[in-house]
């Protein structure tokens, strides 16, 4: 069978259009993992203006953001709205690739059949959906930088926009489309002399760009704290990053790029494909260089490595080969992307279903008002981390699966990492020096859930304890743990019994206790008395004390032992007090020294 580039074109389209349809029948929206509900739930606080919440991604993360708020104001249902911008998320990044393929020649059609499957690459199944959006735009403005007039005045107003919505989505993805557009209109250029006038114009170009990554830098942002250096060379994690849920396939996709790549540095002379081999050369390079999650910035290592390999896979040179070469590469390619999104449906199937006792459950207690807290203290079927449906290292099926359930329940989630005051430090306190944590752990999800024992106590106490920063949790666990939260000061309100696993879903309420407090010296100044318990450095709560008095009134204190206190303004000398509170509902006066400290 013959087909010429035009009919190739078709054939693309088409396939790209089915791929898309069955995607959009198939989407399981409970499936997306690590950050996925993160961003629903940042949408839907938004949305409902729902008190105590703050963003922690900085304005160039954008993009997820603004369609899951839009489609929730419109009324779509906060689930419906996730598996909608997933699926829009995918349909971008086919597009884009596929674009960028036919934009480099024509002949390079089969390899756009490519589309279906490193759009489910790992960014996509970890939620990553700000950097899909990004990367998909990159694809594009490289597209129609390399094979635009771009000399022209509108094609660099046209190319500056470009990169500045690039920008607006997300900082690195726009660093990398810069870096591809200075590369080529360098080697366009004739002499030294053009070479120095092509920069200055994509300066010029890329300045408003510029000046968003220049915005962010100076932004503050609750990234994960990331103790290690940020260059360690290691080639561990990267075989997964482009198709994790297809091992073959990935080694065949990163072995065909890498080998497109090479072959472009060493032979081909065509400015626009050694553009896109030298940036690809520099990402893959830098991959294996940095750390994990170097610069503050989670799973690094594997989006900068997949973008690397995905600029190298449009550079196969499928002109050179016969026609009937062209239709055995289209349909491997096609059948490549079938398999991988056969298999990330067979990963979201599992999730979901593990996922769904949860939801399920949690809807069926009364509807919460105010501030809530969503808690899951047991996976459904005893899965611990990121459990067989989802086993990749560093990363959980199940990391923000709070969120998920807070946006049925109209809570507000516990977060499992390190973005949260506290809960890392109950987690993790090995990082504790003399009591106290300095730092965030290194831990990216919930060892509840594989603790046992007197450690799964230990932990299962310090969230009830945590409970005190808001009305109260919706969870979902065992019941035999429901008297620790009792323990602590809360009121059970309502079970769901599971018959499954015998977990249930519960609802409490947090009263905690009146505690008294007596200071050894008198306030001289307004101050605060901030109450919170070891391991964390961070207060649960925070009570104003006037001046000239020695008695702090203190409720709605979380009831069980092992908490501290400070104050504010007066530093107390030697080890923060602890405190043993009496059964909930009862009031005790405790005594601590403290006095102020040497003034330096």
């Amino acid at each position: 069978m013959v087909i010429d580039s035009v009919v190739g074109r078709r054939v693309v389209v088409g396939v790209v259009i089915l791929l898309l349809a069955w995607l959009a029948v198939t989407v399981e929206p409970a499936a997306i993992t690590n950050d996925g509900p993160q961003h629903l739930w940042a949408a839907f606080a938004d949305v409902h203006d729902l008190p105590g919440y703050a963003k922690n991604a900085p304005p160039t993360s954008n993009g997820a953001h603004q369609l899951l708020w839009v489609a929730m104001t419109l009324g779509v249902a906060p689930s419906t709205s996730l598996a909608f911008v997933t699926w829009f998320a995918t349909a971008c990044f086919m597009l884009a690739f596929s674009a960028l393929c036919l934009r480099l020649h024509p002949d390079r059609w089969p390899l756009a059949l490519l589309a279906g499957a490193v759009a489910h690459q790992f960014a996509l199944q970890a939620g990553l959906l700000p950097w899909m959006l990004a990367l998909s735009s990159t694809f594009f403005v490289i597209g129609h930088a390399l094979r635009s007039t771009s000399s022209t005045r509108r094609g660099q107003l046209l190319t500056s926009l470009a990169l500045l919505c690039t920008a607006w989505l997300h900082v690195v993805a726009a660093v990398v489309c810069g870096f591809v557009v200075a590369v080529a209109t360098a080697l366009r250029a004739a002499d030294v002399a053009g070479r120095l006038r092509a920069i200055a114009i994509v300066v010029v170009v890329g300045a408003p760009a510029a000046m968003v990554a220049l915005m962010a830098t100076a932004l503050p942002t609750a990234a994960v704290g990331v103790a290690a250096s940020p260059f360690q060379p290691s080639l561990r994690g990267l075989i997964g990053a482009v198709l994790p849920q297809a091992p073959a396939a990935d080694v065949v996709v990163i072995a065909v790029a890498l080998a497109a790549g090479l072959f472009t540095v060493v032979r081909r002379r065509d400015v626009a494909s050694l553009a896109l081999a030298v940036t690809g050369l520099v990402l893959v390079l830098f991959a294996i260089a940095i750390s994990p999650d170097a610069l503050n910035w989670q799973l690094m290592r594997e989006r900068v490595f997949a973008a690397g390999i995905l600029l190298w896979l449009p550079l196969v040179p499928c002109e050179a080969w016969s026609q009937k070469g062209r239709v055995v590469v289209a349909a491997v390619c096609a059948v490549i992307s079938i398999a991988v999104i056969h298999a990330t449906r067979v990963d979201d199937r599992r999730i979901a279903a593990v996922a769904a006792p949860v939801l399920a459950a949690t809807v069926q207690l009364p509807t919460q008002t105010g501030s809530w807290n969503a808690l899951v203290t047991r996976l459904p079927g005893g899965l611990a981390g990121g459990g067989a449906a989802f086993a990749r290292p560093g990363l959980s099926a199940w990391l923000h699966i709070g969120q998920q359930t807070a946006t049925d329940v109209r809570g507000r989630p516990t977060f499992s990492h390190d973005d949260t005051p506290g809960i890392p430090h109950i987690i993790n306190p090995a990082a504790a020096v003399d009591g106290i944590t300095q730092a965030p752990s290194a831990v990216r999800w919930p060892q509840l859930w594989a603790a046992t024992g007197p450690e799964r106590t230990r932990l299962v106490t310090a969230y009830a304890a945590w409970g005190a920063i808001g009305g109260g949790y919706v969870g979902y666990g065992p019941p035999d743990e429901l008297p620790i939260f009792v323990a602590e000061g809360h009121e059970v309100t309502a079970t769901t019994p599971i018959d499954v696993d015998g977990n249930v879903a519960f609802a409490t309420t947090f009263h905690g206790c009146d505690v008294d407090v007596v200071f050894a010296v008198d306030s001289v100044v307004d101050d605060v008395v901030e109450v919170g318990f070891f391991p964390a450095n961070e207060p649960l709560a925070t009570f104003p004390v006037a001046s000239g008095r020695r008695v702090a009134h203190l409720h709605g204190v979380p009831c069980g032992s092992g908490l501290w206190w400070r104050r504010h303004n007066l530093q107390c000398v030697g080890s923060r007090g602890r405190v043993a509170l009496p059964p909930p509902g009862g009031q005790a006066s405790i005594a601590v020294s403290c006095v102020a400290a040497p003034v330096p």
